[in-house]
């Protein structure tokens, strides 16, 4: 059954748009949310003042706002400690799902134990409110330090290392991040650098009302392409992302800007790069952007830590005029050394005694040519007109040949043609107008119907078999985590066994997903037949983890 989009009804690939919606669609409520901002899409909502109680925490002052959430300081009753405390508008617990999957996530932030990952203390719902309780950054974030000033390359590459390898590790445990920009990489007093915000993103992109009410998970300035068309993702959006973060430290701006969301997101679907001032960003810095920015994301950077050390090499790559001034100079010793030889090679040719000074090579006469010898009996016949008579004859027959220095020197010569084998024929003649082929198909002439049996046997179909199955591997942060369910997954059997083509019908979370697809590629199965001959098949798998 084709799907369609949930507004237009045009055709809709499955699983393209977590809202159900064509990318048409998707973007044109983008910008209807933008116009109407006072709509439940809104979650920026009404701040709470200082002094507002949320459970356990007074709220002392707003450290930041967002698409997605508001951000406080606030004093930790129970423990007396300051926290930052991300705050959610209560449109999300309009979906019956969000609580669960938000307590769901947090747990899994929660697991990832990294240095440069902002920790999670708790979270919870509060008198209808979604909070999170984090470790409170006193250095504010890379946003602020960008409206200081562009900072030193070298400063630069410091910064986004740590990011890289908080990415890294994040990717390496299943977490994509869906939101890197400035003001989710933040700083503690001593210049430490953390990321912040992971799992938020998925929460709200997995909310299917707020995504229709026009909230699109991620930052358009920073979007990758297929965010913005409403495609599932993978690491490699988070690597564009932190191309789009690389080239606003470098130039100072980000990339595509414009006057409304929409406009930003199909710049990134379909423009490329605009090449800054290379004083800003060098030639080699923007070849790193480029490769991370690339629109397929099958050309990016594999890696956040690729990336960065690419760009680490670059902003050591000398300038252009001094690689020129290299090439001139390494130019300029090549043709000093050239030089040199070539004096060498005259000075010790001069030294050498000429040809004519050989008394041995002046007295031996040079080897006649083919050409003289072919022509030396016919110049003697027409020099004498008097055919010799019969004692002159017989008198040169009495004396020795005369030996002939260059022709007993030369070889025979090799240059006579070689006769050929004569071609023989063959024994048994073949005509090949009279070969036929017993195999081949009577001929039908073309607009001709086809005769069809219509008492020929029904196909007999036999499905495929499975022959070994693959235990999953239990995330350890999913475990960490308490995640626990059954994925359904649709997968297709080739005619020689193998399984290819995994899709999650049913999902559960991201990690067990990826899990459960993982070890379905991994099962062997005899394939299915009809009519006795192996024929390719689908299959549907359920993978279960249970917490033990």
């Amino acid at each position: 059954m084709t799907v369609q989009c949930g507004s237009c009804g045009a055709p809709l690939t499955r699983g393209a748009s977590p809202g159900g919606l064509c990318a048409r669609c998707l973007l044109a409520t983008a910008l209807a949310a933008e116009r109407n901002p006072d709509s439940e899409g809104d979650t920026a909502g009404a701040t709470f003042d200082a002094g507002t109680l949320i459970g356990s925490f007074r709220i002392v002052r707003v450290l930041g706002r967002g698409g997605m959430s508001t951000v406080y300081e606030a004093l930790d009753g129970r423990l007396e400690r300051a926290v930052a405390l991300k705050v959610l508008p209560p449109e999300f617990l309009h979906d019956p799902k969000f609580a669960e999957r938000f307590d769901q996530e947090a747990r899994v932030v929660a697991a990832l134990e990294h240095p440069n990952i902002v920790p999670i203390y708790a979270s919870g719902i509060d008198g209808g409110i979604p909070w999170m309780s984090m470790r409170l950054m006193t250095g504010g974030t890379i946003g602020n330090l960008l409206e200081r000033g562009r900072p030193d390359p070298v400063r630069i590459v410091e910064l986004l290392r740590s990011v890289a390898t908080a990415l890294d590790y994040a990717h390496a445990h299943g977490v994509v991040h869906r939101d890197i920009k400035p003001t989710n990489v933040l700083l503690d007093a001593v210049d430490g650098v953390y990321v912040g915000d992971f799992g938020l993103a998925y929460m709200i992109e997995v909310s299917s009302r707020m995504t229709q009410a026009g909230l699109l998970a991620g930052t358009p300035e920073y979007m990758a392409p297929e965010q913005a068309l409403g495609i599932p993702v993978d690491h490699r959006s988070d690597i564009y992302s932190l191309a789009m973060l690389v080239y606003e430290m470098f130039a100072g701006a980000p990339p595509f800007t414009a006057a409304s969301p929409v406009a930003i997101l199909l710049k990134h679907v379909n423009d490329s790069l605009p090449v800054p001032d290379p004083t800003n960003v060098p030639r080699a810095v923007m070849r790193v952007i480029q490769r991370g920015a690339a629109k397929a994301p099958a050309e990016r950077w594999p890696s956040a830590t690729a990336l960065v050390d690419a760009l680490e090499g670059a902003i050591n790559e000398p300038p252009q005029f001094m690689r020129n001034r290299r090439r001139m100079q390494a130019a300029s010793a090549v043709a000093v050394l050239f030089a040199m030889i070539a004096a060498g090679w005259l000075a010790t040719r001069a030294a050498r005694p000429s040809v004519s000074d050989d008394p041995v090579a002046a007295n031996v006469p040079a080897p006649a040519s083919a050409v003289e010898r072919a022509r030396a009996p016919a110049a003697s016949n027409a020099s004498n007109d008097v055919r010799p008579g019969p004692a002159a004859i017989a008198s040169a027959a009495q004396q020795p040949p005369p030996q002939s220095q260059s022709a007993s020197a030369t070889p025979p010569s090799i240059a006579q043609p070689i006769p050929e084998p004569p071609v023989r024929p063959l024994a048994v003649p073949i005509d090949l107008n009279k070969v036929e082929s017993p195999t081949s198909p009577l001929p039908v002439r073309s607009g001709e119907p086809i005769a069809v049996d219509q008492h020929a046997a029904p196909d007999v179909v036999t499905a495929p078999t499975r022959l070994r199955t693959v235990a999953p591997e239990y995330p350890q942060v999913a475990r960490a985590a308490q995640l626990e369910g059954d994925v359904l997954l649709e997968a297709l059997v080739t005619v020689d066994g193998t399984v290819t083509n995994v899709k999650i019908v049913r999902s559960i979370h991201p990690l067990l997903d990826e899990a459960a697809r993982k070890a379905v590629l991994r099962y062997e199965y005899a394939p299915g037949r009809r009519n006795d001959v192996a024929e390719a098949s689908l299959v549907r798998v359920t993978v279960s983890f249970r917490m033990r």
